[in-house]
């Protein structure tokens, strides 16, 4: 099982695709519960757990597996267990509170949820007692849970905050957005609860917060005049170099906008966007709706 795992993380070009967060819906296949919004609903369970410290390579894992996680529509646990169990720091007692909080959470899925066979004795009752024992708080799950119009309405709202930020700055530092994680710790009833949310900060070009990673534009954005583009999170940045672009025909510009956006989603990218010399946004490709479109936006 640890090879086949590893090797998902390791898919080539035409697995990638295959694999990608949106493109299994997009070609209009069944595929169950929402892949982006099951994927963040099992690390923010496991985040709450003894099993915290596993969530970063558990993530990547089970968004490779994802397509083999569900089955006729519904999610199997069992191949999130195996995940599990090829983990040093596994521990099925551990376990048992995140994915009994998975299983409580069936209707805002919009899926069913089979539990993993190590713990097909439990009761409904036992199930739902373990989950609230999770204490997970409700602002939290909400957010894993907001739908992609939502979702889509709140990265738009923090873009025209960075914007308008942007603007009121003065003395010409270069501002660019930031994501990260943000993970706030509260001590009550003998639990600690770990909240890990995708906020927006302003940071100076430089002093930038989170682990940027450097990418090459000329890999999926070609069409696009960028350089020194980042990836942190799930959004993409690049700097234009030539703003006559943002004046050519406005159907080669979303093209190119969305083929850039679909090029990235082997890295699981939900946003792209280009800022100008001076740090300012000028413009975004998101995706947005069910079946996921790409949404673009020029300012």
């Amino acid at each position: 099982m640890r090879g086949a795992a590893l090797e998902h993380l390791r898919p080539g070009p035409v697995a990638r695709a295959r694999k990608s967060p949106y493109l299994r819906e997009s070609m209009g296949e069944s595929t169950g519960p929402s892949r982006r919004v099951a994927v963040d609903a099992i690390i923010l369970a496991f985040k709450h757990s003894k099993l915290a410290g596993i969530t970063d390579s558990l993530r990547k894992m089970v968004d490779a597996s994802f397509g083999d996680m569900v089955t006729d529509g519904t999610l199997d646990l069992d191949i999130l267990w195996e995940l599990l169990e090829e983990q040093d720091a596994f521990d099925a007692d551990a376990a048992k509170g995140p994915l009994c909080a998975i299983k409580s959470w069936e209707e805002r899925l919009g899926a069913p949820v089979s539990l993993p066979q190590a713990l097909s004795n439990l009761s409904d009752t036992e199930v739902a007692l373990i989950a609230t024992k999770m204490r997970i708080s409700d602002s939290d799950v909400r957010r894993v849970f907001e739908s992609d119009e939502e979702r889509a309405e709140r990265m738009s709202n923090m873009l025209a905050a960075q914007e308008e930020a942007a603007e009121r700055t003065s003395g010409g530092k270069h501002l660019e957005l930031a994501w990260y994680e943000r993970k706030e710790a509260a001590m009550g009833a003998g639990a600690v609860l770990l909240v890990s949310l995708a906020v927006v900060g302003i940071t100076l070009f430089g002093g930038r917060a989170g682990n940027w990673e450097d990418l090459d534009p000329n890999e999926f954005a070609e069409d696009i005049p960028v350089e020194s583009a980042q990836q942190l999170g799930k959004q993409v940045g690049a700097e234009l170099v030539d703003a006559s672009w943002l004046d050519g025909p406005d159907d080669a510009r979303r093209a190119a906008m969305k083929t850039a956006l679909v090029n990235l989603q082997s890295r699981n990218v939900e946003v792209f966007y280009i800022r100008d010399s001076s740090g300012a946004i000028r413009a975004t490709a998101q995706w947005y709706g069910n079946p996921p479109d790409v949404k673009i936006v020029f300012r």
